[in-house]
């Protein structure tokens, strides 16, 4: 699955993210928002990088992701879990 991003979307700096708890941050958008967060990526082979994401609505989910480099040059989702491991 593949798209832009709406012009509903708001980028919000991850120093503010890191100050506010899930439910002060959930709570300055309408009701139905969802705010997403991605870690930093670990590369653990050549062409392939973990991140770990989180969902943050009125329940949250936490989860992982592995992305593998394709020739192409484009990054592509290969895995992931709701659990928050990649294996």
């Amino acid at each position: 699955m593949t798209g832009l991003l709406g012009s509903d979307t708001t980028f919000i700096s991850a120093t503010v993210i890191d100050f506010l708890s899930r439910a002060d941050l959930v709570a300055r958008y309408p009701p139905g928002s969802a705010v997403v967060t991605f870690s930093a990526p670990l590369y653990p082979a050549p062409g392939v990088a973990v991140i770990a994401y989180g969902l943050h609505q009125t329940r949250d989910v936490v989860a992982g992701a592995r992305l593998e480099r394709h020739t192409d040059s484009r990054w592509r989702v290969t895995a992931n879990s709701q659990n928050g491991t990649i294996e």
